[in-house]
């Protein structure tokens, strides 16, 4: 900013030179109008001033963009570590979640086989029941591996 006011004082400062200077070089206004516009001195100098902002406002915006994309990045990268943060966060609640459920499993399975035998005592055959209370048994065993998988993933 401080670069483009100085360009506009020395460009205003030109032109009121060479303002004061042609008045000066010529006697009479007329004279000094027909100098400006024979030669375009004053388009020209207006024409390349506006060249010369334009070109430096190209400069200022690109270097806004590419100051914007660096803050953009910056947050987006901010948002990829939360959303890791996110992910291990409910890969972890899932996880626990899985191991309370198997937990609930076992110990219906336990419960199963406590009632299962009870019921073998009051048939008075013990052995009655021993392929369902087996079976419970595979199962309570299946998911206490299955809990340890899962232990050991976390």
């Amino acid at each position: 900013m401080k670069k483009m006011c100085s360009f506009v004082l020395v460009f205003a400062a030109i032109i009121l030179f060479l303002g004061f200077a042609v008045i000066e070089f010529y006697p009479s206004l007329e004279e000094a109008s027909y100098f400006a516009t024979t030669f375009g001195v004053g388009a020209s100098l207006f024409s390349g001033a506006a060249l010369g902002l334009a070109i430096y406002s190209f400069v200022l915006q690109q270097k806004q963009n590419d100051q914007f994309e660096q803050v953009t990045l910056k947050s987006l990268n901010g948002q990829v570590e939360a959303l890791g943060l996110l992910k291990k966060a409910i890969d972890e609640q899932a996880s626990t979640a899985k191991v309370t459920a198997l937990n609930t499993l076992i110990m219906m399975d336990e419960r199963r086989v406590q009632d299962l035998k009870e019921w073998g005592k009051n048939v008075g055959d013990i052995n009655k029941y021993a392929g369902g209370i087996n079976k419970a048994k595979a199962r309570i065993e299946e998911n206490r591996v299955k809990i340890e998988l899962i232990n050991d993933s976390i």
